[in-house]
């Protein structure tokens, strides 16, 4: 229903939290479907990493309020800073 109104830009605040693993899939198929059809920003906030691996183009990670990284899912995948905010050491 909001995809109607043609919004510039879509928030979404964990769309697949408490989903099954084929709800889950569902919901990204869907939503890059949407993408496909008619590019619109979407600003995702997520925290199942296989999601955004699917899904990103660009990702921003906040730890504690701040910027740690910005990139490409293989950026923040390999980045130290990351990894030690998330894992406690690098891995």
């Amino acid at each position: 229903m909001v995809i109607a109104l043609e919004p510039a830009v879509l928030l979404l605040d964990e769309p697949t939290s408490g989903m099954s693993e084929v709800e889950t899939n569902k919901t990204i198929d869907l939503l890059m479907k949407i993408y496909e059809e008619d590019p619109i920003t979407m600003v995702i906030i997520e925290h199942d990493m296989r999601v955004v691996r699917r899904i990103s183009h660009h990702i921003t990670v906040l730890h504690q309020g701040a910027l740690i990284a910005e990139g490409t899912y293989a950026d923040i995948e390999a980045d130290d800073t990351v990894q030690k905010a998330y894992f406690g050491e690098v891995r």
